[in-house]
């Protein structure tokens, strides 16, 4: 069994069994990174969803002066459930 640390400070173990099998990435090597950020609306406030969005996306390329802009690897948001109390997007 092989044990990996992953980035966010978790330790994983994998069967030796499996590492010659399947592919193994370094993500501390990747220049380029993916958020996946789950956010909770109360259905009120899904009206407010576009303006949310264009606001973290202005946010993320203000802070972020490397984030790739030019549309080739896009902000991608959709609804992920409906709650009994909210939306989640």
């Amino acid at each position: 069994e092989t044990e990996i640390l992953g980035s966010d400070n978790l330790e994983i173990k994998i069967p030796n069994s499996q590492i010659g099998v399947q592919g193994i990435s370094n993500l501390s090597r990747v220049n380029q990174s993916r958020v996946k950020q789950t956010l909770r609306f109360h259905f009120s406030d899904t009206k407010k969803l576009p303006k949310v969005l264009d606001a973290i996306t202005g946010e993320i390329e203000k802070s972020c002066p490397k984030v790739i802009a030019d549309g080739s690897k896009p902000l991608v948001a959709f609804l992920e459930s409906y709650e009994s109390d909210h939306v989640k997007a």
